[in-house]
This record gives structure tokens, C-alpha cells and sequence, in this order.
């Protein structure tokens, strides 16, 4: 892999793995790395000619669904307005694309990024759990209307923000093979275990939910 190959990796590959990082520091960060992304992988997969990535059972489903929904929106509301949210849901279909691809391309799921994500959470964590007892965070925010919101200040997002985490966690760690090991080590399911606390004490009865949600279609 040559210098130019490398940067990139860097640059598109751990961004992307570090991407809830950019969401914590602003909306401004992450949706430039979004749009940087979708425009790397669209270009590298015409170039290197992998329409499979395009035709496929998934985004004819997604585009099949995405059509009828943004249809359905328009003749029943007869306003552009109420469609605007509708047509800007085609990113999601994009950035999947994206992840998919750059996450094909390169090995990114390595011990490195899991110690990532071991220490981004455990500074989560303990900053929630500071508030919530304290009342203040490490930052001097304060609970508003007995929710925490730890690093998001007045932005009471917190609870969506983990939720979104841990599933990539969960992975890093299954890539890396901790999941199946005879010796677990006891921090992991500690770890989890108080992402899925702050979730509840968020407040966010949405996230709370789609927690259990997404444990009863792993477990069941």
C-alpha cells in the first residue's frame, strides 16, 4: 500500500470508525466527513467498476421503499414541506453504500479501534454517571428536567448517542474475536452494562425501548 492509499485509509477508513466522535463535537464535522465519504465510495466503486454494490436485492429494496414512502407522503399531505424530511432520507441509503464499501476495502476492525471505543464509552459513562449523582457533569452542565445529557449540554440526545454506540461495539468486539474466548474479561459486559444504564437514565423512552428491542432480536 503506497503513501497515497494510506492516507486515505486513514483518513475515510478510522474516520469512519471514529465517526460518533465527529457527532459529539458538532453537527457541522460530521455531516462534511458524510458527504467527503459518500463522494470517496461512489467514486472508487465506479472506478473500480464493483456494481454490485448498486445492484442488489437490499437497494432495490431500500429504493422500492424510499419511492413509495416519499409518493405516499406526497399525495396524502399535497405539501413539499412534509416531503423535505422524505427526500433527505435518501443519505441514509447512501452512507449505508459508503460503510459498506469502505468497510469491504479495508481491515479496520482491529484491537486499535476497540480500545478506541472501550475508552470513548468508559469517558461517557463515567461523565453520565458523575451527573447524575452530582447533579453536574465534568464539564459543569447541569440535569435539565432530571434527564442527563452528559458532553451534549442542553441537547438531550444522549440516550439516541449510545444506543447508536454500542451495536458497533458490540461488533468490534465480536471481529475480534472477545466474544466467543473462554476468558471473557469482566469489563466488557461491565461496560455494556452501564451503556444500557445511561440509556434509562437518559429518559429517552424511544432509545430505552429500541434497547430492548435490539437485545430480544439478539437473544430471541
Amino acid at each position: 500500500m503506497n503513501y497515497n492509499q494510506t492516507v486515505i485509509k486513514i483518513f475515510f477508513g478510522y474516520g469512519l470508525l471514529i465517526f460518533p466522535l465527529f457527532l459529539l463535537i458538532g453537527p457541522l464535522v460530521s455531516e462534511f466527513f458524510l458527504i467527503l465519504l459518500i463522494f470517496f465510495a461512489f467514486y472508487s466503486i465506479l472506478s473500480e467498476k464493483k456494481t454490485y454494490f448498486f445492484l442488489n436485492k437490499y437497494s432495490l429494496f431500500f429504493l422500492a421503499f424510499y419511492l413509495s414512502t416519499l409518493l405516499s407522503t406526497l399525495v396524502n399531505f399535497y405539501n413539499f414541506d412534509y416531503a423535505k424530511s422524505g427526500i433527505l432520507y435518501f443519505r441514509i441509503f447512501l452512507f449505508s453504500f459508503a460503510i459498506w464499501f469502505t468497510l469491504s476495502k479495508y481491515d479496520l476492525l482491529n484491537k486499535k479501534i476497540l480500545n478506541f471505543y472501550i475508552i470513548f464509552l468508559s469517558i461517557i459513562v463515567f461523565d453520565s454517571l458523575v451527573q447524575f449523582y452530582t447533579g453536574k457533569n465534568l464539564l459543569g452542565y447541569e440535569v435539565i428536567k432530571s434527564r442527563i445529557s452528559s458532553f451534549y449540554g442542553d441537547e438531550l440526545i444522549l440516550g439516541g448517542f449510545l444506543l447508536r454506540i454500542l451495536p458497533i461495539f458490540l461488533v468490534c468486539l465480536i471481529m475480534n474475536n472477545k466474544i466467543g474466548e473462554k476468558k471473557v474479561y469482566i469489563l466488557y459486559p461491565i461496560l455494556t452494562s452501564l451503556v444500557c444504564v445511561n440509556i434509562y437514565f437518559t429518559g429517552e423512552r424511544t432509545s430505552f425501548f429500541s434497547l430492548i428491542l435490539f437485545f430480544s432480536i439478539i437473544f430471541f
